[in-house]
């Protein structure tokens, strides 16, 4: 009897049919069916109109989201095909699980931005490893194309991700537009980082243990100064 022990009841949809019994039960009881019935009614009108708008709006993100993809990989193949629990690609027409690591990268910021552009909100897309997966036209491309999908931008790049993505960044924006970091620890082995610091010391802040650099082309040219650990 699914009465006697709700407790046992671990199935929304079920839980959801006794909820409606026991309510046109109550209303039959009251003599008060006429508005059960408009209630009803009345809900399942907005559940359709939800329903029929979030379909909606699925296309038009999918659209949307397809259109910076075309900007960023011209011609490709890859597409949003569909927006469920997760996002649905095709290449070719045909249903795919996922693309290269770069377009895979490349559909997150489309959909991301999409989102953010469609929220009206002006929040930062914050990005860790922006472009580690893009080959450096892409990762330009990218770069050059930032400023136009999103409000403001921070990411967390390593040297090997700063050809490409940059140049492209720097390309359409101006000085004041744009903020480079350079962060490191003080620690041993890191003395070289320290010796190419710019003599400019408004752009340098020491800490007790760490330095930040705010010069443009110190960040540009800063690299993996360490040697490679010897192999056992």
């Amino acid at each position: 009897n699914e009465n006697s022990k709700p407790k046992d009841c671990t199935s929304i949809p079920i839980a959801e049919k006794i909820v409606e019994k026991l309510q046109k039960a109550d209303a039959q009881s009251k003599e008060t069916m006429q508005l059960y019935e408009a209630k009803t009614k009345f809900e399942k009108i907005l559940t359709a109109i939800r329903d029929e708008s979030l379909v909606k709006l699925k296309k038009e993100i999918s659209k949307d989201s397809n259109n910076k993809l075309q900007r960023i990989y011209p011609g490709t193949p890859l597409e949003i095909q569909g927006i469920d629990k997760n996002i649905i690609l095709a290449n070719s027409s045909e249903i795919t699980e996922s693309g290269s690591g770069g377009q895979n990268n490349a559909v997150a910021y489309c959909f991301a931005t999409t989102l953010l552009e469609r929220s009206g909100a002006n929040f930062p897309l914050i990005v860790d490893h922006p472009v580690t997966a893009l080959q450096v036209s892409a990762s330009k491309y990218l770069g050059e194309i930032i400023p136009d999908i999103c409000h403001q931008f921070i990411g967390f790049l390593i040297d090997r991700e700063t050809p490409g993505f940059v140049p492209g960044l720097k390309n359409k924006t101006d000085e004041s537009q744009r903020n480079f970091f350079t962060l490191f620890k003080k620690e041993p082995g890191n003395e070289a980082y320290i010796d190419k610091l710019p003599k400019d010391a408004k752009s340098v802040t020491e800490t007790e243990n760490g330095i930040l650099c705010t010069d443009e082309k110190y960040f540009e040219e800063f690299t993996d100064l360490h040697p490679e650990e010897p192999e056992d």
